[in-house]
């Protein structure tokens, strides 16, 4: 978790870390929707992701909370949603 401190100290850096989570996160989950038993998801994650150029990352909604606790902000709450895979906050 980045506490607030450390987030507002190198925010720039965090929002980048953060953003390549957000991408990578959308890409598993497209990844384990094509996975099956030849091609599992992980192996499919690889070949998306080394695909997808840097230039064409999405950039995550102001109410994204990441799935990997290492990338979420002191305070954010993770609730998965069944139909995206992704967070919705908890206020």
């Amino acid at each position: 978790m980045i506490m607030k401190a450390q987030y507002q100290e190198l925010k720039e850096y965090w929002d980048h870390q953060r953003l390549l989570e957000y991408n990578r996160e959308k890409v598993w989950i497209d990844a384990e929707r094509f996975s099956d038993d030849e091609d599992p998801a992980d192996a499919i994650f690889e070949i998306l992701w080394n695909k997808i150029d840097p230039d064409d990352f999405e950039t995550p909604p102001t109410n994204w909370v990441p799935k990997n606790i290492k990338y979420r902000i002191e305070g954010e709450t993770f609730i998965e949603t069944e139909v995206t895979g992704f967070s919705t906050p908890q206020i």
